[in-house]
């Protein structure tokens, strides 16, 4: 007697409602000028890059870089000439989420947001795992908690939580740590940057409950902002391309003798 609900997606065919995602990648590549523009682009209600959002609250977990978040912020809202939107709220610091205390903490913030605005979150991202992880990452107990509290706070308001983590030295095993992570996720991503053409490329790794759907690539283009006394200052966002295999590492991956050998 089960019925068979069609999938209820936060991002079309990309991000399920009420799901916990991971957003994997080196350093540097683009994880959070990706996991920001899809906060933003849920909280306003803008489609991401050609896919049907469903509006809500979102609510950034920011371990760190407040700054550059800000510019990033005024960056997108201008490349997509609409206003930042009311409904993201961005943390001041981070915090442990593998501690109970300090995830009870975190849910009375979330409760806070949730009664000014009169509207329960719909997507929570933790950006980055490292900076909002207070265990050891191999240890699968350890991240076990930090699964645990996570889960509660998602389970509480039926909200997906995005965790934004970097991946281990060899790429092809994916996320680093324990595969605990791996295991809970919903759905996975990896996220990229090819040193030759610069592109950022998401490229889906698991799909647990519905079709992988196709990888995108995107241009990081420069988006000039000002400042709060009126100065110019860099800016980028994200603009959609079109997605081709990345080419193979450069010489600049590469040691000495690899570079040197025929």
């Amino acid at each position: 007697d089960m019925p068979i609900k069609p999938v209820a997606w936060l991002v079309h065919s990309y991000i399920e409602q009420d799901a916990l995602t991971v957003m994997y990648g080196p350093p540097g590549k683009g994880k959070s000028f990706v996991a920001l523009d899809l906060s933003c682009s849920i909280a306003s209600g803008t489609p991401f890059h050609g896919h049907i959002v469903k509006q809500g609250v979102a609510i950034y977990i920011a371990g760190e870089g407040h700054n550059g978040i800000a510019r990033r912020l005024h960056a997108w809202a201008q490349h997509k000439q609409v206003a930042i939107p009311a409904l993201l709220f961005v943390s001041e610091a981070p915090t442990d989420l593998s501690s109970a205390t300090n995830s009870a903490r975190v849910a009375q913030a979330v409760q806070q947001i949730a009664d000014a605005t009169g509207e329960a979150p719909v997507l929570i991202v933790i950006d980055t795992m490292a900076r909002n992880f207070g265990g050891e990452e191999n240890s699968s107990t350890d991240v076990g908690k930090f699964i645990r509290n996570v889960d509660a706070l998602r389970r509480h308001w039926n909200a997906t939580v995005l965790i934004v983590h970097h991946s281990g030295k060899d790429g092809d095993r994916g996320a680093r740590g324990s595969s605990a992570l791996k295991g809970a996720a919903d759905a996975e991503y990896e996220i990229s940057r090819s040193d030759e053409d610069k592109l950022v490329r998401l490229t889906p790794r698991k799909m647990k409950d519905a079709e992988e759907p196709p990888s995108l690539a995107f241009e990081l283009i420069g988006v000039q902002v000002r400042d709060d006394s009126g100065a110019i200052v860099g800016g980028a966002a994200l603009r959609l391309t079109e997605h081709t295999a990345p080419a193979g590492p450069s010489s600049a991956q590469l040691g000495h003798q690899q570079t040197a050998a025929p």
